[in-house]
């Protein structure tokens, strides 16, 4: 993406902002997201079966190519939520993490699922140190397979 941005206001598009795979890199060849999930007004419309109602919400979403999920401050923990559900449910198109992400959450970030992050970063990638701490985990995180998807892409 360039500084130049004919639409700002969706919240996967901001000035300066990059866009970093699961192993650090910038990437520039990725799906513009079809659709972008606010956790807040996706968990307020929920009524009568949560869980229910959470998984049928989700399906909805399963036959998009790209999601972004809008992390609206850096504490929020719903966003991981939709991220790793989504995953659990076979999702295998790209999921963008958008909005307050940052380099400090990025880990946690692949751990779940996420296959982009964007940053306000104008690096071209992002050291080992920082998006694979660790050489391993002791928790799962949505089984294998949505470990194993951060990991190959």
């Amino acid at each position: 993406m360039s500084a130049q941005l004919d639409k700002l206001d969706d919240p996967w598009r901001t000035p300066l902002c990059r866009v970093f795979n699961a192993q650090g890199l910038a990437v520039s060849g990725y799906l513009n997201p079809c659709v972008t999930i606010d956790p807040e007004q996706f968990y307020g419309s929920i009524t009568g079966g949560y869980t229910a109602n959470i998984r049928s919400k989700m399906e909805d979403f399963l036959l998009n190519p790209s999601i972004a999920v809008l992390f609206k401050k850096i504490t929020e923990g719903r966003p991981y939520s939709i991220a790793l559900r989504l995953r659990e449910m076979g999702y295998r198109g790209e999921l963008h993490a958008v909005g307050a992400a940052n380099r400090e959450i990025m880990h946690h970030l692949v751990r779940v699922g996420f296959s982009h992050i964007h940053l306000a970063d104008q690096v071209d990638s992002i050291p080992k140190e920082v998006w694979s701490p660790f050489s391993f985990s002791y928790q799962a995180v949505g089984g294998a397979e949505a470990i194993e998807f951060g990991r190959r892409m």
